[in-house]
C-alpha cells in the first residue's frame, strides 16, 4: 500500500460525526469526487472512488449524517485495469432536495429549485467544519508523494472557484498553499516537510504523521552526514593539495640554491616537511626544536612558497642570515 493509501485509509475511520461537520464533508465528497443529476425536478447523486475505504466512509457518512441508504457498484478501472472503481448511487428522490438545501446546492426560483453546485463559506465558518471538510477533500481528490523521493501533497480540483475555495480553507491554518493550472484541471498543493506534517495532524493521520517525521528525520540525518563528509573530503583535498605544493617548491629550492641556503628556522621546517610528507602542520610544528602552533608552522611555509616563487621569476639568490625571525 502507498503512503497517500496508508494515510486515506486511516483518515476515512476519523471522520467527523458531529451534524455540521457531516454537512460540510458531503459537500466536498459530492464536489471534488461525484456529480448531481436533475431529472423532472428530482435529484439524484453519484460518486466514484479507487480507495474502498473512501467509499465506505460516504457510504456510512449518508447512512448516518443523512439516512440515506445508497447502491453500490465495483468494476475494474478502464485504466489501471487491475484497481478497481467503486460507485455510490443515491437513486431520485423528492427527499434528496433537502440534502442539497442543506449543502447550499440549490437556489430557489421563482417556482422551482435549481443546481449550484458551488462551495459556500456557510459550511465552513466552524474549525471542526474546515477539518472535516479537508478529510473528505483529501479523500476525494487528494494525493502525497511517497516522501522517501519527495514532499509533495497536491489536490486536483476541475475549477479554479474550487481551487481559490480549498486555497482559503488550507489558509485558515496558516498553510501557504499554492495553485496551478494543468491541462483543463487545478492543482492546489503544499511542497513542505513540516507543512504536510501539520496537515497530516490536522485531518487525524497520525500514524503516516509519524512515519513521515521518522523518513524526515533519517533523510537530514543522511544529509547532515553527506555534508560533514563532503566538508572534510573538501579540507583534505585542500591539506593535500597545500602539501604537495610545499614539497614541490622545497624541491624545486634545494636543485636551484639548496636547503641551506636559507635561514635556519626554514632549514628546519622544511626538512621536515620533505622527511614526513603525509604529518599535518599541526604535527610538524610539534617536532621543530622549538614546537609551534598551526599558524606558526603554515607562515613558515608560505616564506618558503614565496622564495620558490621569486626564484621562478628569475630573482636574486638568497643568502642565509644570521637570525632567525
Amino acid at each position: 500500500m502507498s503512503f497517500s493509501s496508508a494515510a486515506k485509509a486511516e483518515v476515512s475511520k476519523k471522520l467527523s460525526q458531529n451534524s455540521c461537520c457531516v454537512k460540510a464533508a458531503a459537500a466536498a465528497f459530492l464536489k471534488f469526487a461525484g456529480s448531481i443529476y436533475e431529472l423532472d425536478g428530482t435529484f439524484s447523486f453519484k460518486t466514484s472512488f479507487e480507495n474502498a475505504q473512501t467509499a465506505r466512509s460516504f457510504f456510512l457518512l449518508m447512512k448516518n449524517g443523512f439516512s440515506k441508504h445508497c447502491e453500490v457498484s465495483i468494476k475494474k478501472n478502464s485504466k489501471l485495469q487491475k484497481n478497481y472503481v467503486y460507485t455510490i448511487f443515491l437513486p431520485p428522490s423528492n427527499d434528496n432536495l433537502r440534502i442539497l438545501k442543506d449543502l447550499h446546492f440549490v437556489r430557489k426560483g421563482a417556482k422551482e429549485y435549481h443546481l449550484s453546485f458551488s462551495l459556500k463559506e456557510e459550511l465552513v465558518k466552524k474549525k471542526c467544519c474546515r477539518k472535516a471538510f479537508l478529510q473528505a477533500t483529501f479523500l476525494s481528490c487528494g494525493s502525497i508523494t511517497n516522501p522517501e523521493k519527495m514532499y509533495h501533497l497536491e489536490f486536483d480540483v476541475k475549477t479554479k472557484d474550487d481551487a481559490e475555495f480549498l486555497q482559503k480553507v488550507l489558509k485558515s491554518f496558516e498553510f501557504e498553499a499554492k495553485i496551478v493550472e494543468r491541462k483543463s484541471h487545478y492543482v492546489v498543493y503544499l511542497k513542505e516537510g513540516e507543512q504536510i506534517v501539520d496537515f497530516l495532524n490536522i485531518i487525524g493521520a497520525h500514524s503516516s504523521l509519524l512515519e513521515l517525521e521518522n523518513i524526515r528525520i533519517v533523510k537530514e540525518l543522511r544529509n547532515n552526514v553527506n555534508r560533514l563528509v563532503n566538508c572534510e573530503t573538501a579540507n583534505l583535498e585542500k591539506t593535500i593539495n597545500a602539501s604537495m605544493r610545499h614539497i614541490e617548491n622545497i624541491e624545486f629550492i634545494e636543485r636551484t640554491i639548496g636547503i641551506d641556503s636559507l635561514p635556519q628556522n626554514l632549514q628546519e621546517i622544511a626538512r621536515l616537511r620533505i622527511k614526513y610528507k603525509d604529518a599535518s602542520l599541526k604535527e610538524l610544528g610539534k617536532m621543530l626544536k622549538k614546537p609551534l602552533g598551526k599558524s606558526g608552522v603554515n607562515h613558515r611555509l608560505r616564506k618558503i612558497d614565496k622564495i620558490a616563487e621569486e626564484l621562478r621569476k628569475g630573482g636574486r639568490v638568497y643568502a642565509k642570515p644570521s637570525h632567525e625571525d
